[in-house]
């Protein structure tokens, strides 16, 4: 367990926030990355409120964690809220709207994608779905979108989790507001 300095890029910042992405090593979970002075490495980059999206290169796992304390010597990222690693079964007529996609930012083999749409959440999260941007999505990225959530709009990420070029696997997608 521990930290790549190679791993970690900055997507984005503005106005002392900063977005990062760190891709994980394989043998560290998202949960170490959460643990105390995981980060310590990148102490003179982070700051409290940041955000740091992880993944791994294959899309098995992923999360989003806030940077909770950086002070006197110690560094500690809020627990992550993760994104599930698991194929959602299902089948659908509904597809991607590849024009919707937008890439947000782009960081060592990372990219983090917005997607707006009409469709419901849940559409968007049966087998079939994503195929349409089969060579857009590669595993390990993230996509941030607005979808429709019991009639109402609602944000929402999900983690890609696969694509064998004509296929695309996402983990659940977890909503918020």
């Amino acid at each position: 367990m521990a930290f790549e300095p190679t791993g970690l890029a900055l997507l984005s910042q503005g106005r002392g926030f900063g977005l990062w992405h760190y891709r994980l090593p394989p043998a560290d979970s998202v949960a170490a990355a959460t643990t105390e002075n995981y980060f310590a490495g990148a102490r003179h980059l982070l700051r409290v409120g940041d955000l740091v999206l992880t993944s791994r290169s294959d899309g098995s796992a992923g999360g989003i964690a806030a940077v909770a304390r950086n002070d006197h010597g110690v560094i500690d990222l809020a627990d992550s809220m993760p994104v599930l690693a698991s194929a959602l079964g299902g089948s659908t007529e509904l597809r991607c709207h590849v024009g919707r996609l937008a890439i947000l930012a782009y960081a060592n083999g990372f990219t983090l994608w917005h997607y707006h749409c009409a469709d419901d959440l849940q559409e968007t999260e049966q087998a079939g779905y994503w195929d349409a941007a089969a060579g857009l999505l590669q595993p390990g990225d993230f996509v941030f979108g607005r979808y429709v959530m019991g009639g109402e709009p609602r944000w929402a990420y999900s983690l890609v989790i696969g694509n064998d070029g004509t296929s695309v696997a996402v983990a659940q997608a977890n909503a918020f507001s």
